[in-house]
């Protein structure tokens, strides 16, 4: 999936962090950065500034509609004071014409389902999935939904909790197949978005797998989301179990423990008996060193406590620029290289 990396400079910082959130949640194609000077970065595809640039990939921000120029070649101008769906075309017809590439709308891509498990509890599975939705929003632009479908959610030491109980009306608004604002009832954050309701890991096991199919179609059909994450653990209900036939992608996190038994082996051989549609991705938590064996399908992703801090919610954060963060990115490449069908398409 082609990805444009766009730069912002604006004098009024917070308007321009307003814009790029607006932006971002508009095409998950493009990812912005905030500039504090109107300067050349080469990691950048676009260069959006309110001054005018001597530069070939600058496109300059008007506030009168007389100036804007955009179908003639440079230098690209374009009004700055329009909604975000008017503005992205203008950009993705401006990169298109800068690099004969073509960005894909949120509406041409189907949410893909990706299931995270694990042969035991403790594995890091909940950590690695949540860690994997901000890689795959911050190199990608990827949104995406997680889902914890554990009866204990270790999310709640990641996330900030706001659930209650309006989660029984979903229930009921999807056995009565109502249409009703499913938004209402989702928590969304700048890099991840998250369904926070005590109730469902209480209910998760006995859940009617027809209601969560019917969830994740209106998922779907919202257009919002590149991926539903669902944060399985070792916990093989007979939902679950279903989910994980239906998935486009399995990450399966194992360890290499020397006195597993034969509770843990079993698991592990359950997951890849189920994995039969989707691609799986196999995963080593907790391996010291890393080190990616280009002959062997497995990542691997080393075990770094200094990543993980407490921050003022009392929740923890993730230092994703050290090398875990190399680590995950390297999770988020394989789930992107596996398209709608469940074939890898590297």
């Amino acid at each position: 999936m082609e990805s444009a990396r766009i730069g912002i400079f604006l004098e009024d910082k917070s308007f321009a962090h307003a814009m790029a959130k607006a932006l971002a949640r508009e095409c998950r194609a493009m990812s912005f950065r905030i500039l504090d000077a109107p300067v050349i970065d080469n990691d950048l595809d676009l260069i959006l500034s309110s001054t005018e640039m001597d530069e070939p990939k600058a496109v300059q921000f008007v506030r009168e509609r007389s100036g804007i120029r955009t179908a003639n070649g440079p230098p690209y101008r374009i009004y700055l004071y329009q909604d975000s769906q008017n503005l992205i075309r203008e950009l993705l017809h401006i990169y298109y014409e800068m690099t004969g590439k073509i960005l894909s709308y949120k509406e041409d891509r189907r949410c893909r389902l990706a299931a995270f498990v694990a042969g035991g509890g403790g594995w890091g599975t909940t950590s690695l999935s949540i860690a994997v939705c901000y890689m795959l929003y911050r190199i990608y632009s990827s949104r995406c939904l997680y889902l914890n479908l554990c009866p204990i959610d270790d999310s709640k030491k990641y996330l900030v909790g706001t659930g209650n109980d309006s989660f029984l009306k979903l229930l009921y608004y999807l056995e009565q197949e109502r249409d009703f604002p499913l938004d209402a009832f989702i928590t969304s954050t700048e890099e991840l978005d998250y369904l926070d309701h005590p109730l469902l890991n209480c209910v998760c096991d006995e859940m009617d797998i027809r209601l969560l199919r019917r969830f994740l179609r209106r998922i779907s059909k919202m257009g919002t989301y590149d991926f539903v994450i669902l944060d399985m653990s070792n916990h093989l209900s007979r939902t679950n179990r279903q989910l994980l036939q239906e998935a486009d992608v399995i990450v399966e996190i194992f360890r290499k423990i020397e006195k597993s038994g034969k509770y843990f082996s079993c698991i592990t051989r359950e997951i890849e008996a189920l994995a039969t549609e989707g691609s799986l991705i196999r995963v080593e938590n907790f391996a010291g060193v890393w080190e990616e064996d280009m002959n062997s399908d497995a990542l691997a992703v080393s075990e770094d406590h200094s990543v993980f801090n407490k921050d003022q919610e009392d929740c923890i954060t993730m230092d994703l620029t050290k090398n875990y963060g190399a680590e995950i990115g390297a999770i988020a490449k394989r789930m992107v290289e596996v398209d709608c069908y469940g074939t890898d398409t590297a």
